[in-house]
């Protein structure tokens, strides 16, 4: 009889160093761009939703003749339900007012104001404004509304 010698195998069960750093940096570099695009297409998303909301609010008081003489006497705050917000179906990012005529404006101005705290809070495109002669601008925290067509171009994606 002939006894067969017995190797032993040793099954590894793991990573080593070395895999465990090429996995490390295949993920850190994937996060490096995948995060941040994501983050700027939900931005895009919620700028898209504001800049509807605004248009739509606009479109309901052109409509509306007795919503125009309520802006126009300077009693206005907020839009009647389902334009209060955007978006309008889901937890609110934005928070719409409609303003009164100042000389300037045509008849009234509609904003879009992110909400504090929310995920827009602090963005560069800050609140959307739309008067009723058609001009759209934004107002960034603590600044002037800036109109400039590259600002607007940006923030309103040729809306």
């Amino acid at each position: 009889m002939i006894k067969r010698k017995q190797s032993r195998s040793h099954a590894w069960c793991g990573l080593s160093l070395l895999e465990l750093m090429v996995a490390l940096a295949i993920i850190a570099s994937v996060s490096f761009y995948i995060i941040p695009s994501y983050q700027n297409s939900i931005r895009r998303g919620h700028r898209l939703v504001a800049c509807t909301a605004v248009y739509r609010a606009a479109q309901m008081i052109e409509r509306s003749s007795e919503t125009v003489t309520r802006i126009a006497s300077g009693k206005v705050g907020s839009l009647p339900a389902g334009f209060e917000q955007a978006p309008q179906d889901a937890k609110a990012v934005y928070r719409l007012r409609a303003h009164a005529n100042n000389g300037t404006n045509g008849g009234y101005t509609i904003e879009a104001e992110p909400i504090n705290p929310g995920p827009m809070h602090g963005d560069r495109c800050g609140r959307y404004l739309l008067d009723a002669n058609g001009r759209r601008a934004n107002q960034a925290l603590g600044e002037a509304a800036q109109a400039s067509p590259k600002m607007v171009a940006y923030c309103w994606q040729g809306r």
